[in-house]
């Protein structure tokens, strides 16, 4: 079984730095630091839940949960989570698993995102993986909770 490392707020901010995230605010809701990088015109962008508490320096307490990576697209000028990675625990090797994390939501944000337009509603579709295999669906569907998608399976 892997052990818990705690990771100090200094080395998170360099290594996040270095990979070109920014320290965005503490979400007061879960009372963390989140970590934030936009590309391909700001259209794609992907938040890092780091479970830093603010003002303490360092991670929560071990097994008070990991760190989360969530892809997000900009859909008529907001942006909404259309992609999350699995979690990220804080344990030896943290660092390669995170890395591996955001390139999987880097790749999902350039490969996954179809040159369609949703029929009803006019939002880019997604390519995306279900339970019943592959499908596109409505990027917009966390905000008018239109539920377009279409299976991708060959039939």
């Amino acid at each position: 079984m892997a052990t818990y490392v705690r990771i100090e707020q200094s080395e998170f901010d360099e290594w996040m730095q270095a990979h070109d995230f920014f320290c965005l605010n503490e979400d007061q809701v879960r009372q963390e630091l989140v970590y934030v990088k936009t590309w391909h015109d700001e259209t794609y962008m992907i938040k890092v839940f780091s479970s830093i508490v603010p003002g303490s320096g360092t991670g929560r307490a071990v097994g008070k949960d990991a760190i989360r990576v969530v892809l997000f697209v900009l859909v008529a000028g907001e942006y909404h989570p259309f992609w999350k990675a699995k979690r990220v625990h804080r344990v030896q090797g943290w660092k390669s698993n995170l890395i591996h994390r955001i390139s999987d939501a880097e790749i999902m944000g350039l490969y996954g995102q179809t040159q369609y337009n949703c029929p009803v509603c006019e939002s880019p579709l997604v390519g995306r993986d279900g339970r019943r295999g592959p499908f596109i669906g409505c990027t917009n569907w966390s905000v008018t909770r239109c539920g377009y998608t279409r299976d991708m399976r060959k039939r």
